[in-house]
């Protein structure tokens, strides 16, 4: 019988063990999904039916992923809607759990779609892609943001809870570092293969330890060059955090063992820590990768932390979020 037999057969097969853990008996799917770090037992069988039967007699198992390819099974003891950054696409793989609503969270054949933009158009929700760009030939996994401003966007940096050091090499920027799922940064060398063809826009989305927030767009972005020059402009005025990017417009991306910014005398990244497009040291413009600061006062004014300067000056912000997308879309 094909997978996709077994798969009915198990959204309608009835449990007639004592199951303690289930509500329903029914199981409901996700195509090309799984959900990542949450597995509690590994093992390899013949189909998915098998897969359900034993998560369905386990009380640990909440939810199960299922490999149509090497006929891998995963028990997770939690689901989806517990840790919804977890949820990620697989290709040819099967997510399970009992929420009738999961199969509404399949993901597409990624080769389809070239961007978030895409996705969004074809009514995808946010979550964890692959994308094709132009240039990317083997993919390029993304988060994408469907729900600002429109949705649509690549998020390629956030910071949330200081769990991911942001004071890395040149080789780490790169090629990108951190969860999808959490805090991270995409890669430059992602960023200049994506914005080197096509029109880009810019959004970036601040927190304070306040819970005040506030947004900063620009119409044109890119990065260019071996040296991932920045290209920014076009600000919008409705903006609430202030432009903060024109003061490091057209200036190169510096780590603290590759310095490209504007003092002789100093390297502004091994001063401040994180990597970025510094122009001078003490930052008038903007470092949202700087060193994380778990606290509000006294250390919230500090050089060193989270800046957007003309929102909060040197005040360390809680969160961050760096997004892009396509202005124009290709087929």
């Amino acid at each position: 019988m094909s997978l996709a037999g077994l798969l009915l057969i198990l959204l309608v097969k009835r449990c007639h063990c004592q199951c303690r853990h289930w509500l329903t008996p029914e199981f409901h799917f996700a195509s090309n999904r799984i959900l990542h770090g949450h597995v509690f037992q590994t093992k390899t069988i013949s189909s998915a039916v098998i897969c359900g039967r034993d998560c369905s007699m386990d009380p640990q198992c909440a939810s199960f992923n299922y490999d149509a390819g090497s006929h891998l099974c995963e028990l997770n003891n939690q689901t989806r809607l517990q840790s919804p950054y977890a949820f990620v696409e697989k290709q040819e793989s099967f997510y399970f759990d009992s929420n009738y609503e999961t199969s509404f969270f399949s993901a597409p054949d990624a080769e389809k779609y070239t961007s978030c933009q895409m996705l969004r158009n074809a009514g995808y929700d946010s979550a964890i892609y692959t994308i094709y760009p132009y240039g990317i030939a083997e993919g390029l996994q993304v988060y994408c943001d469907m729900e600002t401003d429109g949705g649509g966007w690549i998020v390629f940096q956030r910071r949330q809870d200081g769990s991911v050091n942001f004071t890395r090499n040149w080789t780490d920027y790169q090629s990108g570092f951190g969860n999808l799922s959490g805090e991270f940064w995409l890669g430059n060398e992602a960023l200049r293969l994506l914005t080197e063809t096509g029109q880009w826009q810019l959004r970036v989305d601040l927190e304070d330890w306040k819970g005040n927030t506030a947004w900063a767009e620009y119409g044109e972005f890119g990065v260019s060059g071996d040296k991932y020059t920045l290209r920014v402009g076009s600000f919008n005025p409705t903006s609430t955090a202030g432009d903060a990017l024109a003061h490091h417009n057209a200036r190169h991306f510096s780590t603290w063992d590759q310095d490209n910014d504007s003092v002789g005398s100093s390297n502004c990244a091994n001063k401040y820590g994180g990597g970025w497009w510094f122009r001078k040291c003490f930052v008038y413009g903007c470092h949202l990768n700087g060193i994380y600061m778990h606290c509000q006062t006294p250390c919230s004014q500090s050089a060193n932390g989270l800046q957007w300067f003309p929102w909060k000056l040197n005040y360390s912000l809680k969160q961050s979020k760096i997004k892009l997308r396509e202005t124009t879309i290709t087929a």
